[in-house]
């Protein structure tokens, strides 16, 4: 999920900063060679040297807490969390109020998955240096990985109210907003952080995820083109690019989205499968096919991909090989997908196979039985097999959970004539005028219904 940010990564880099700018005055106190090489070889990525170097300065001075602090920041570059873990306790054991030691900690909890833990540390540091705002942000992003979002968007306002020029801080509290569906306060946080920080493309990119979620489709387009105009190879924005421009119709420039996505990230199924989509709505189904195989091949498990392959089949007319591919969905769902058996009752209703195709909307209608649409679709095969009060049953049933879908509503009335009920097809016809009336792009049809209507009523 996009608003769990607290990647082992990016809090890592994070520390390494803090050590780098909070430890000057301990580093102008004591600063052999070894230590100083050792800092500057993790200043500049080499990690292995760097811990090499910073366990030399720790044996030849027991007692330097920066040697045992810095072994720790280095052990969590490498993801060594119970090496950081142990590096950290010694600088605690030797300095119990050095804070950035217990957000060393923090950090290497989360890492390991101890997020109580990782609170534990945090609150630590805090109780030491009130005003850490480093501290508050990854108490936050702790609380957003434990799904406590209200305590994680306290702790980021704290972060923010201890450096109110803090864009990190901004965009976390824009992801916190966001997994609470509180849209326009995430706009409002992710704006604030790109105002600070004009180069930012995460956090441009989540700006136009929240922008697309409130249907502001321009304004994603724009925060999406700016991500990647700062960073060309951000595969996961031009898939929200793509994705917003499907969203608005425009599927060619979608197309060109997920293809530079795919460009940068050849390994990306989720973007093969969006492709295959844009491709199948403007008809391209050979070539969406090939794309979603892609997917199959990196995810094989991927519904989405399986549904969208079996969709472009049976587009192509190939019904065959449309069953057989929601077959392998329902096994590897272990028949538990409803849409999946509704794309399978779809196809076998075009093979004229109805049977199949109720005994499959039947199955859609128990795992969902609150989808208008697999009643529906069991409806019209019913009335394909002139099971007419089956079929307006289930017609029935979309009116209940959906009362003004006015679809159901007109087949109801066409079965009433098929069945030559008069009174009852003149009743529903009446119903379904009252549902459209008001829609004026309708006004030819509503015309010829009340035609209708009314050459019912002079039959004997």
């Amino acid at each position: 999920m996009d608003w769990l940010r607290s990647s082992k990564r990016f809090l890592v880099l994070l520390v390494v900063s803090l050590a780098w700018h909070g430890c000057v005055k301990a580093k102008q106190e004591f600063s052999p060679a070894l230590q100083q090489a050792g800092v500057e070889l993790l200043q500049a990525g080499k990690i292995e040297e760097a811990i090499t170097r910073l366990k030399e300065a720790a044996e030849k001075d027991p007692k330097s807490v920066d040697a045992r602090y810095f072994l720790g920041v280095a052990f969590s570059q490498n993801g060594l969390w119970d090496e950081a873990l142990e590096a950290y306790g010694k600088a605690i054991q030797l300095q119990s109020n050095h804070a950035e030691a217990h957000v060393g900690r923090g950090v290497a909890f989360g890492g390991k998955g101890r997020l109580d833990d990782a609170i534990t540390a945090y609150k630590e540091a805090l109780k030491l240096k009130p005003d850490y705002p480093e501290a508050h942000e990854f108490l936050g992003d702790v609380y957003v990985r434990k799904g406590l979002l209200d305590e994680a968007i306290a702790a980021f306002q704290k972060a923010i109210e201890k450096r109110p020029n803090y864009p990190e801080a901004y965009h976390a509290l824009g992801l916190a907003y966001s997994g609470k569906g509180q849209i326009t306060d995430a706009i409002l946080a992710f704006r604030k952080a790109v105002s600070l920080a004009p180069t930012y493309p995460e956090a441009f990119n989540n700006l136009g995820q929240a922008y697309r979620k409130q249907g502001l489709l321009d304004d994603a387009v724009s925060a999406f083109t700016t991500a990647v105009d700062q960073e060309p190879r951000y595969a996961v924005a031009y898939r929200n690019l793509g994705l917003t421009y499907s969203d608005a119709g425009l599927f060619a420039q979608a197309i060109s989205a997920y293809l530079n996505a795919l460009t940068h990230s050849p390994t990306y199924p989720e973007a093969y499968a969006d492709l295959g989509v844009a491709y199948s709505r403007v008809g391209r189904f050979e070539e969406a096919v090939h794309v979603y195989k892609k997917a199959l091949a990196q995810a094989p498990n991927s519904v989405e991909a399986i549904i969208g392959l079996g969709n472009a089949y049976r587009a192509r007319g190939l019904f065959d090989e449309a069953v057989k591919t929601y077959t392998q969905g329902l096994e590897i769902t272990q028949n538990r997908d409803p849409e999946v058996w509704n794309k399978l009752g779809i196809t076998h209703s075009a093979q004229k196979r109805y049977d199949n195709a109720i005994v499959a909307f039947q199955k859609a209608v128990e795992l969902s039985p609150k989808s208008f649409e697999y009643h529906l679709n069991i409806g019209v095969v019913y009335s394909s097999k002139e099971m007419f009060p089956e079929a307006n049953q289930a017609f029935e049933t979309v009116l209940q959970i959906s009362p003004n879908y006015a679809e159901a509503q007109g087949r109801i009335a066409l079965n009433m004539e098929r069945m030559e009920k008069k009174a009852g097809a003149v009743a529903a016809w009446k119903k379904y005028v009252q549902m459209i009336e008001r829609i004026p792009e309708r006004a030819d049809e509503i015309r010829q219904v009340r035609e209708k209507i009314a050459a019912l009523q002079k039959q004997p």
